[in-house]
């Protein structure tokens, strides 16, 4: 794999097919990095747009912290019925 500017990786492959085994290992690549985009190239392909597959990390953060709040909410409705 190479580093594009410290932004992307790219994962060059001449393969057949892309199998998702292909796919995880550059999602592996992003999750070991701060990188957050990925380009899996296969130049065994008709057209070089064929064999371009763009993989974007997302970042779960935003998850998490509406799973924090929710628990928040219950907790302050609990404690509300509780304390009457």
């Amino acid at each position: 794999f190479f580093f594009v500017e410290n932004k992307i990786i790219l994962e060059i492959k001449a393969q057949e097919f892309i199998n998702p085994s292909h796919k995880a290992q550059l999602l592996t690549y992003l999750k070991m990095t701060d990188c957050k985009l990925g380009m899996l190239i296969n130049f065994n392909e008709e057209t070089f747009k064929a064999g371009v597959t763009r993989i974007v990390k997302v970042c779960k953060t935003k998850t998490k912290i509406d799973e924090v709040n929710s628990l928040r909410l219950k907790y302050k409705e609990f404690n509300k019925f509780s304390l009457r």
